[in-house]
Order: structure tokens, then sequence, then C-alpha cells
């Protein structure tokens, strides 16, 4: 979803309130005490479907290490061949943005490792099975949460919907470079 090495998140400080916090992008989890540039793992994006039973991402998700990705527009490859505006498939990527154009956010994990480097946060997304609509770009999406549940994430509830893919009329597509 994103190329950058870090991101912003929002996450809650020790003393419970909401901060953006800038953190490395592909979570590394407590366990690793190497370089950061030798961590070789994936780890930008979990599975919802396994995300508490890997060993990468189990401390994160058990300790309810929660952040908010926000986000305006992300970038998604096409799978080759996929006809995602009608007629020819002639975009490789596709740029996603809520259907009302206001930001949104995707749900995430974070950890902390203490690495050769020095200590590091580091982040992973969520990803779910997509919608009908979403399945024409990719097999996976975003796990995105509506704003009125972004405290509720942050809090650790377990109540917070999850699995519920993404409403088809709740995101525009459009071609992207």
């Amino acid at each position: 979803m994103w190329d950058a090495k870090t991101i912003t998140v929002l996450a809650k400080n020790r003393e419970g309130l909401v901060v953006d916090i800038e953190m490395h992008w592909g979570l590394i989890p407590a366990t690793y005490t190497g370089f950061v540039e030798s961590w070789e793992a994936s780890t930008v994006n979990a599975r919802l479907e396994t995300v508490a039973d890997l060993p990468s991402f189990q401390n994160a998700w058990t300790l309810k290490r929660r952040v908010i990705i926000p986000v305006e527009t992300y970038v998604q490859k096409v799978s080759t061949g996929l006809n995602v505006f009608g007629g020819k498939p002639v975009a490789k990527k596709v740029a996603i943005t809520r259907a009302d154009g206001k930001p949104f956010g995707v749900a995430g994990i974070y950890d902390h490792a203490k690495t050769m480097d020095g200590p590091i946060l580091s982040v992973a997304s969520l990803t779910r099975h997509p919608g009908p609509r979403m399945a024409k770009v990719h097999d996976r999406e975003p796990v995105v949460v509506d704003f009125e549940n972004w405290r509720a994430w942050l809090d650790g509830s377990d109540e917070v919907d999850l699995s519920t893919p993404w409403a088809d009329d709740a995101f525009e597509l459009k071609p992207a470079r």
C-alpha cells in the first residue's frame, strides 16, 4: 500500500492520549535483536485470519498494540489481466479513496524491538478478504475502521468489527501512475 520506510500512525501514548507517531513500515517483532536493514521478512501486512498465530505478529496482537494508519489515498497494484474499469484492462495500479473524499483509517498493530541499531517502533497494517468490487483489484483489502470506532480499536476493544469487507459503494477506484 505504501512505499515509504516510515509512516505516521495514530496510537495511544503512556498517558492514554492519542498522538501521531512515526514508525518503521513493516513490523519487526520484539524478539528480533539484529540490524533493522537485515530484517528480511515481509511484515508490512498482517492477515486478519492468521495475525494471532504467526510468531512475527503474535506479541503485538496479544498485547493489543494497536494503531490507526490515516489514509487519504492508497495505490494498489492490480492483478495481471484484471478488468477493473470495463473495456480492456489498462490500469496496472489503481488509486483507492473513500467515495466521499474524506480520509479513512486502516487498523494496524505495532511492536517495539531492541535492535542492534537501537530501539525501534514498527507497524503492520491488517488485511482481510475483500468485498466483490475490491476483489476485482486484489485478493486482499486493508481493514478499514470507521471513524467512530477508532478510539475503541486503540483502547483494545474486541467489539470492533474487523471482518466485514469495505462496502462496494464506500470507495472510488481511479487509474494510478
